[in-house]
């Protein structure tokens, strides 16, 4: 490996010299599909993330200052999350 621990990567004569494994076309196929769905976990759980962050972005505040309760929170929750 090459580079800083941040940013490491293979130098292309290492790569150049390595053995390949070049699966079939029904094994490639099967990967494909098996990652696809693998993939499309991880882009959900991603937007998920991405919509939690938004409420606690948009109640914490309001949490903080005493704009709203804990109790009425899971309500505001509701709202923002539409």
């Amino acid at each position: 490996m090459m580079g800083t621990s941040g940013r490491q990567r293979a130098s292309a004569h290492a790569l150049a010299n390595m053995p390949w494994v070049i699966p079939d076309k029904d094994v490639a196929t099967m990967f494909g599909n098996y990652g696809t769905s693998f993939m499309l976990h991880i882009k959900s759980n991603g937007d998920g993330s991405k919509t939690l962050a938004n409420i606690r972005d948009t109640l914490l505040p309001k949490l903080l200052s005493g704009e709203i309760s804990p109790g009425d929170a899971d309500l505001n929750a509701e709202l923002v999350a539409c």
